[in-house]
């Protein structure tokens, strides 16, 4: 019982923290990164997908149309290469 009730609190830490991962990093609240830090730490498939979104954010931002497109190929090799079943290529 005592199993169940650890695993309970951090998924409802894990729940609390959504609104987090649509912000960017640096308009975080401390307590936002505590939760991105305790994701980070306990959920690794979690932290990839944020990562993968994080770069595909940043990466959007790019003016120069070569350096975009050099980018996005890496993002799409790193983003199907993730095992993340969401990312992956489905043909």
């Amino acid at each position: 019982m005592a199993m169940l009730r650890i695993v309970k609190a951090k998924a409802e830490e894990i729940k609390n923290s959504v609104y987090a991962h649509g912000k960017t990093p640096e308009h975080l609240t401390e307590k936002q990164r505590v939760k991105i830090a305790m994701i980070t730490e306990n959920n690794n498939c979690l932290y990839r997908a944020c990562q993968i979104k994080e770069m595909l954010r940043l990466l959007l931002k790019l003016k120069n149309i070569n350096e975009a497109k050099s980018e996005l190929k890496r993002w799409l090799w790193w983003a199907s290469h993730s095992r993340i079943m969401a990312f992956q290529k489905h043909y």
